[in-house]
């Protein structure tokens, strides 16, 4: 399956091919606990499998802020879709075009860098009327 990864330890950020079983999950999101939440990007909808105890880690890294630069979650991160019975299915290139426009480097106040997904959302953008 292909997802898409923000990696903040790493510089492994882009469309990666995974098997769909949870210790590949913990493998790439370097975690022990995964919680899959969803978010909007543009009006689509992602699903993103993310360390549920990220922010407990010492010095925790933001991986992905919404529009207003607010952040969201925190440790790598895996992006995905799901299909009708809620499985996770891959991404396709558009949805890594789209990902990869709204990933960008970022300094954080103790100088490391790191990848960040922006304009994420709780809620897809509703259009003017």
């Amino acid at each position: 399956m292909k997802v898409f990864k923000v990696d903040v330890y790493g510089d492994s950020t882009g469309v990666i091919e995974i098997e769909d079983k949870l210790e590949d999950f913990y493998r790439e999101i370097k975690t022990d606990v995964i919680d899959i939440v969803v978010r909007y990007i543009d009006g689509q909808e992602f699903d993103i499998v993310c360390d549920d105890e990220g922010l407990l880690k010492d010095k925790p890294r933001v991986s992905a802020m919404d529009g207003g630069f607010k952040p969201m979650l925190v440790g790598n991160l895996l992006i995905a879709h799901h299909d009708d019975e809620g499985n996770l299915t891959g991404i396709s290139e558009e949805d890594s075009s789209l990902l990869m426009f709204h990933t960008m480097r970022v300094v954080m106040k103790d100088k490391s860098e790191n990848d960040v997904l922006y304009g994420c959302e709780y809620y897809p953008e509703e259009e003017d009327e």
